[in-house]
């Protein structure tokens, strides 16, 4: 089965994400993971770690462009595409997470288009606010696919929910 997870920012999808491959313990993974390059300072800038414990920075602080990042799109066109190859035929294929920085990398948005059509299993995180271009690239039709909205009021039971959803 296939879930897209999305949410508010700071809600808890990152540790929804971390619990379901906790207790699903998948054998084989591939897909990655976005972090903050140093968690104590929220201007530090993300980087891209796959499953392998493989990263690089994709986003930098820069001074000229205010709030924004600069963004450097070879890292998902590189690092993120080869992350998305299947190690395994029962691998999950887990992402979290997708948002806007991302988008056009055109040769990444294609692999992760590939990797949700072609994973039997597969969990993609993805921003609130970056749903409805994701939701487009992957076609996402809700009667087959599980759509689950992580809240501060669910947040404690949706790693079941989406292991149960997963595994069904």
């Amino acid at each position: 089965m296939k879930v897209l997870m999305t949410g508010m920012m700071g809600v808890g999808k990152s540790t929804v994400c971390r619990a379901v491959l906790a207790q699903g313990r998948p054998r084989a993974l591939c897909g990655f993971r976005s972090r903050r390059c140093r968690p104590d300072d929220p201007r530090g800038g993300f980087e891209l770690v796959t499953w392998r414990d493989e990263a690089a920075v994709f986003a930098f602080p820069d001074p000229d462009r205010g709030p924004r990042y600069r963004i450097d799109r070879e890292v998902f066109n590189t690092l993120g595409v080869a992350s998305l190859q299947s190690p395994a035929p029962d691998a999950w294929c887990v992402i979290d997470e997708l948002g806007i920085m991302e988008q056009e990398a055109s040769f990444f948005v294609t692999a992760v288009r590939q990797a949700w059509a072609h994973s039997a299993t597969a969990l993609f995180v993805v921003q609130q606010r970056a749903l409805p271009f994701w939701r487009e690239v992957l076609e996402i039709d809700e009667a087959a696919h599980g759509v689950l909205t992580v809240t501060g009021d669910n947040r404690d039971h949706m790693a079941q929910t989406a292991l149960d959803a997963l595994l069904a």
